[in-house]
């Protein structure tokens, strides 16, 4: 290898640890640069770049083929072989594993090990919403809010979060819920007002709370109820806003654990198209949109993937590819630390595809009625009772 060649791989080496809004304002350093920066390659590489992998492992969720029970399986992080299957928890009093009929959720896991379940049937009640550590086989059921709100008032839809908060070292769930009111006295009964409700479980202090976290009339919507996204202290939901008389616009809604704020980014396209074609996941510590295009009278679909650098920032969108060719998917279900992009089939199974190679590869799980979800996971001892390092004889995992 020439000096050249090696100091052109040095500073590329060294661009791909920079972080996103860095590497956007170094394109105008020269045009060289803001070739390289911008290219779809040079952007996903940076995306995927990540020092620290903290997961060992994916967990999927799915219905048992033969029983149709919820189960769940764990997979190599790098190899995607599969390392075991069981059923999902049943904390005490509830049903979760063998309930058919229950639209259990996936809610979000953490790189320190908990995952949080919920139903959205359940989600205002007792055991609605479900701490829950794989590697100790602990479960921790948490307390159902209570609020008291103004007379004629009631609630549309509501929306969850998990995430850790590395400042103050806690696990946290957000809830969204959307409120109508009519406040007595007002004779607008046909256009009642319309709020977000943001409360905020910590479970350090064991209780919720009702913050001051609203955007006006900016709605999440039904695809969005449980199954956000998010990396670390920041959960995503898609959502759209009323701009005018039956004018609405599409948007991404942000919550950050740390600061305990809500924003909102315009999505990379103006017009309002259906949240049932559109994806969101977490692409290591950036946002990654991804948006099914048909052609019904043709048969044929796509995929197109997007990236926000930056949230709030409508321009900080970049489209990165379009996976195409392969009628048989249904939906994508997340990332691979490598940049395949996991997808369900219409035949009750998993696959993986490259978005730069096209390359496909077949998952060993199969599941019923398309019902996966697909997270990361790294085992750990922490306690959800008191919060310590504890150690189990049953560990699915060791960390």
């Amino acid at each position: 290898m020439s000096g050249k060649d090696f100091l052109e791989e040095l500073v590329l080496d060294i661009l791909l640890r920079l972080p996103m809004k860095a590497i956007v304002r170094f394109r105008c350093v020269s045009k060289s640069w803001g070739t390289l920066l911008s290219s779809p390659d040079f952007v996903y590489k940076s995306l995927l770049f990540d020092e620290e992998n903290k997961y060992s492992h994916f967990m999927v969720k799915y219905r048992d083929v033969n029983t149709r029970n919820f189960v769940f399986s764990l997979l190599s992080h790098d190899t995607l072989d599969l390392v075991v299957t069981k059923d999902l928890p049943n904390p005490p009093g509830f049903d979760y594993a063998h309930n058919r009929g229950l639209d259990l959720q996936i809610v979000g896991s953490c790189c320190n090990g908990l995952i949080c379940l919920g139903s959205s049937e359940h989600i205002n009640e007792e055991g609605g919403i479900v701490l829950w550590n794989p590697a100790t086989s602990e479960t921790k059921v948490v307390p159902k809010l209570e609020v008291t709100r103004p007379p004629r008032t009631w609630d549309e839809n509501n929306y969850l979060g998990f995430g850790f908060d590395d400042k103050t070292n806690d696990y946290k769930i957000v809830k969204v819920t959307g409120l109508w009111c009519n406040p007595v006295g007002s004779r607008d009964y046909e256009n009642p007002a319309y709020k977000n409700e943001v409360a905020l479980y910590s479970m350090k202090n064991g209780s919720w709370k009702i913050i001051d976290a609203t955007i006006p009339f900016l709605r999440l919507t039904c695809e969005s109820r449980l199954c956000c996204t998010g990396s670390g202290n920041i959960v995503y939901w898609e959502a759209y806003s009323r701009e005018g008389h039956h004018v609405y616009k599409n948007a991404i809604v942000c919550f950050d654990m740390g600061s305990e704020e809500l924003k909102a980014t315009p999505t990379p396209e103006d017009h309002m198209f259906s949240w049932q074609m559109c994806s969101l996941f977490s692409l290591h510590k950036s946002l990654a949109m991804i948006v099914l295009r048909e052609d019904k009278q043709r048969m044929q679909k796509s995929f197109e993937i997007w990236a926000l650098f930056e949230a709030g920032v409508k321009d900080s969108w970049t489209k990165l590819f379009t996976v195409a060719g392969f009628p048989e998917l249904e939906g994508p279900l997340g990332f691979q630390s490598n940049g395949d992009i996991f997808f369900e089939t219409g035949i009750e199974g998993l696959l993986t595809i490259n978005p730069l190679t096209q390359a496909r590869r077949d998952v060993q799980v199969v599941g019923k009625d398309c019902n996966f979800q697909i997270v990361p996971y790294k085992a750990t001892q922490v306690s959800l009772q008191e919060e310590t390092e504890v150690g189990s004889e049953n560990a699915l995992i060791s960390p």
